[in-house]
């Protein structure tokens, strides 16, 4: 809804589903990556099937769930013309539960969180998400 007011409806819209590509574009980068570091030992079908992962397995099947949680939203929203509003408004949820398993793996299986650079970049996602979080839910009371 244009973030209460703050920006055109359109562009909000626009940005939205931009930054929804490139988010599943880094998440599937990142998979690559961890996949590629042989000191990682994280073999493909781990980072695509829950549990399978012979190293940290918690922190990697948090990542493998929010993977597959930005996947549907991303199938989905591509499909919405085709869905009813409450399947796609119901899948569409699951952005919140995937962010908190996205930033729970990187705490978790973030071996890079030593570099500050990371850390900030960590620390702004969470203050930005939890930011617009409260916005939405503040123009949702206000409605």
């Amino acid at each position: 809804k244009g973030a209460g007011g703050w920006l055109h409806v359109a562009s909000a819209a626009e940005l939205h589903r931009q930054w929804a590509f490139v988010a599943l574009g880094a998440s599937m980068l990142h998979a690559i990556a961890s996949i590629a570091a042989p000191e990682g030992g994280i073999p493909a079908f781990a980072v695509l099937v829950p549990m399978l992962s012979p190293t940290m397995r918690g922190a990697i099947t948090m990542g493998t769930l929010s993977l597959w949680g930005l996947a549907a939203i991303t199938a989905t929203s591509l499909r919405r013309s085709f869905l009813s509003p409450w399947v796609w408004r119901a899948v569409h949820a699951l952005a919140f539960g995937a962010w908190v398993l996205s930033l729970a793996h990187t705490l978790f299986a973030g071996t890079d969180l030593v570099n500050p650079l990371v850390r900030a970049v960590v620390l702004a996602t969470a203050a930005v998400l939890a930011g617009a979080t409260a916005q939405r839910v503040l123009v949702t009371a206000r409605a």
